[in-house]
């Protein structure tokens, strides 16, 4: 599993769940990548992001398993990852 975090330099709440966001891909052995939403258009047209921060969940075959925008409990990514697996 991939988690696709878009976030921009700007965004304060981005800033401040990122490292929760690390902290559950890393105890969980996903793979993270964060990508700047102002540097990354195709990404950001590809996977439809309206508002930063985004999370995309995707599983190994590329599918979106899980999907979020805005600020979030560290529970709901931590539920969302343990079903998907």
């Amino acid at each position: 599993m991939t988690l696709l975090y878009f976030s921009t330099p700007s965004c304060q709440p981005c800033k401040n769940l990122f490292p929760y966001v690390q902290e559950i891909c890393s105890s969980r052995g996903v793979a993270l990548q964060k990508i700047d939403a102002t540097q990354d258009p195709s990404l950001v047209s590809q996977y439809q992001v309206t508002g930063v921060p985004t999370v995309v969940l995707l599983g190994d075959n590329g599918n979106t398993l899980f999907r979020h925008t805005g600020i979030f409990p560290k529970v709901k990514l931590e539920i969302s990852i343990d079903s998907a697996k």
